[in-house]
């Protein structure tokens, strides 16, 4: 059974009330509260992708990296709306503005059905909800577990998450319900990071 494993650091006062507690009770999703120090650990020290949002305009950055348990993703964002959102891994690294259609479908070699909760599925792009706080602020680290950014000894190329046609991270405008066909009625896609450029665009 694959994971999710997702890690926030609360970054307002009317957040840290939100974040206690953070647990997901899904069969593929765990959350937890970070207790680590910020800005501490190995992904702190990968290239930064800038997170983009509708207009084109610079939102945050994502910074992504292997580590034993799996392919690691933090995000840092400011100017989003405050709330859950649904975050997701698309499969092709191509994030044109408004709609970041352009990125395709979640990332799902397995061709499963969507949904942390959906006993056909998970996607493996599938990760759990986000909270954004009132300022518009977020920061976390999701761990895709027995995954890597690219074909290693330690999980394969079968579960490689870059591949010729790239990948993407996708935060949707509402959160992810967790079942509903094709993407958990998470709406529109409100930013996108380009985590691997597609060898060429979608057809």
């Amino acid at each position: 059974m694959r994971h999710s494993k997702l890690t926030m650091l609360c970054t307002s006062a009317l957040l840290l009330a939100a974040c206690g507690g953070g647990r997901e009770d899904g069969d593929n999703a765990v959350a937890e509260n970070q207790t680590e120090t910020p800005g501490s650990g190995p992904i702190e020290e990968a290239p930064a992708v800038s997170l983009v949002g509708p207009d084109g305009q610079i939102l945050g950055e994502v910074r992504a990296g292997d580590s034993p348990e799996g392919a690691v993703f933090q995000v840092v964002a400011q100017g989003l709306p405050a709330g859950v959102h649904a975050m997701h891994i698309h499969d092709v690294g191509l994030c044109e503005v408004p709609t970041f259609e352009s990125a395709g479908p979640h990332w799902n070699p397995e061709n499963k059905e969507h949904g942390l909760h959906n006993p056909q599925g998970p996607h493996r792009g599938d990760l759990p909800n986000v909270t954004v706080g009132e300022d518009g602020a977020f920061k976390g680290t999701v761990t895709v577990e027995n995954s890597n950014l690219r074909g290693s000894r330690l999980y394969g190329f079968a579960n490689q998450i870059i591949d010729e046609n790239g990948a993407a991270l996708v935060i949707h405008a509402k959160p992810d319900d967790y079942q509903s066909q094709p993407s958990g009625a998470a709406g529109d896609r409100i930013a996108c990071a380009v985590l691997g450029a597609a060898s060429m665009p979608p057809s």
